[in-house]
């Protein structure tokens, strides 16, 4: 169930390499590198365009000659992107001046939602918090309030009670990744190439959260998984392939919360699983070929409940390589508390190690790199609010 910090770097690096080939492709359900020219009025370009388009204009007022870059760049996004766009708006802000080529700190908002609409905890309902000071504690609950019953007019008895209680601290931890761009992408004056700029760096991102904040085991760098967090009595090994085994899991998972008094509802539990065992479940028929599971692919869902797949979720755990996990969460009590800003800016003349561990110099290579920083933490509030299968071959 636990990732090793050089496990989840190797794991982290293989599923980038892929993620990134796919995007290349136009594979999956993703954005193209290379996509189509979006609308470029002021409520249509999507939040990683706009973090492209400001990456790439501040690159060129860098290398422009010209004696005020600031103002060179905000007549070009002017002229590309349309005096009205929300590009000119996040290039004119009060801040978008400093840091050279550092995009301004209000477009950290466009990075963290693009994020969001590609990662597992952000997307199904984790509350987001602030974390300015980059350390906080919060309660954690233990045990729920009890109650008693008295008649009318009669002394109660009752002793007050109150939740049994612990702390869960959230400690900034910094996730860095390093996209090396071509030059030719970062100069060109074509309207939609911004997207391709971004979207390797958020395939990027997305795919190392995941990793992170599913299974890491943890450490003074790396957040400690959810599935770390979850209280001993709620992690089970899985019944077996059947039918009836499924079933009987997925049932499992889901008394886990509700004995503990967890308030799952439909809206805000989830199912969370590898693609594999989402692909059989979606597959298996009953005894008359009928599909057991066919909300699944009809709406996403296992029952009435959500459910996510993710690539974050390994197939080749245990002793035969074959296994792997299925969980029950109940998303308000994720907790994610992002310290600060997102951070991007693009590098010149620097170098950088490949995703084969080689050294390049982008002066060799006629490339820049782009860079992107965030710093957050996961935490489970409750630590019966979910619940995990092992030892899961449902897809084998």
């Amino acid at each position: 169930m636990r990732m090793t910090e050089t496990e989840l770097r190797e794991y982290v690096a293989k599923r980038v390499k892929e993620n990134v080939a796919k995007a290349a492709k136009g594979d999956g359900n993703g954005p193209r590198l290379f996509a189509p020219k979006k609308s470029t009025t002021a409520n249509k370009r999507d939040p990683e365009s706009i973090t492209g388009a400001l990456l790439r204009l501040k690159y060129q007022a860098k290398n422009a000659d010209t004696a005020n870059p600031q103002a060179w760049a905000r007549e070009k996004a002017i002229e590309v992107y349309g005096e009205n766009s929300r590009v000119v708006k996040n290039m004119t802000a009060g801040d978008a001046n400093q840091g050279k080529e550092m995009v301004p700190t209000i477009v950290s908002e466009e990075i963290l939602e693009a994020l969001a609409n590609r990662t597992i905890m952000r997307k199904n309902g984790a509350v987001v918090i602030d974390n300015p000071s980059g350390s906080m504690t919060i309660p954690k609950l233990t045990s729920v309030v009890q109650g008693t019953w008295v008649g009318e007019g009669v002394a109660s008895t009752n002793q007050a009670t109150s939740p049994g209680t612990d702390q869960v601290s959230l400690t900034d931890k910094k996730m860095m990744i390093t996209v090396p761009v071509s030059k030719d992408l970062l100069i060109s004056a074509a309207g939609n190439i911004e997207q391709a700029i971004m979207n390797n760096v958020l395939t990027g991102a997305a795919t190392t959260e995941d990793a992170a904040f599913l299974r890491a085991v943890g450490s003074a760098t790396i957040p400690t998984g959810i599935f770390n967090q979850l209280a001993a009595a709620n992690v089970s090994a899985s019944a077996g392939t059947t039918s009836e085994n499924i079933e009987t899991d997925l049932g499992q998972l889901k008394q886990a919360l509700l004995g503990a008094n967890v308030n799952v509802t439909e809206e805000g539990s989830i199912y969370i699983l590898s693609t594999r065992e989402a692909e059989r479940l979606e597959r298996l028929r009953d005894d008359n070929g009928n599909l057991i599971f066919p909300e699944l692919k009809m709406n996403g869902k296992i029952g009435r409940y959500k459910a996510a797949t993710t690539n974050a979720i390994p197939t080749n755990l245990g002793g035969g390589s074959n296994e792997s996990e299925v969980a029950f969460l109940n998303m308000p009590d994720v907790l994610i508390a992002d310290h600060g800003v997102a951070q991007a800016e693009v590098l010149e003349n620097v170098t950088y190690r490949d995703s084969g561990g080689t050294l390049r110099t982008t002066v060799d290579t006629d490339e820049a790199v782009v860079r992107m920083i965030l710093r957050t933490d996961i935490a489970l509030q409750y630590d019966v609010a979910g619940a995990l299968k092992t030892g899961v071959t449902w897809g084998v």
